[in-house]
């Protein structure tokens, strides 16, 4: 429990509260005419505000399998979001499996 504690307490410190609103923000407005300028900055101020918070979680909390949740996740939202909103999800999760990689 502390460790999900710890994940709710870094996830909304007022720097991270801040940054996820606007990423929330410029994630909704992601469409058909966005450009890959836009999804590449995106992605980047999503790697370098929540990745860190992944990370530290994941390398704490060993036994959690979220695979279930992320197909549950992937299910619900498929007729909710646009192509290239779903891009904007799958281009961080190749990213943040590439960090477990190493």
């Amino acid at each position: 429990m502390h460790r999900l504690t710890g994940l709710y307490e870094q996830l909304t410190a007022p720097g991270t509260v801040s940054a996820t609103t606007a990423i929330s923000e410029r994630f909704a407005r992601l469409g058909p005419g966005s450009t890959e300028e836009d999804m590449s900055d995106l992605i980047e101020e999503f790697m370098t505000t929540m990745a860190p918070v992944i990370e530290a979680f994941v390398a704490a909390e060993t036994s959690i399998d979220l695979e279930a949740s992320a197909d549950i996740f992937t299910e619900y939202s498929a007729g909710l979001l646009n192509a290239r909103q779903r891009e904007a999800l799958e281009r961080p999760e190749a990213r943040l499996d590439e960090l477990h990689k190493k």
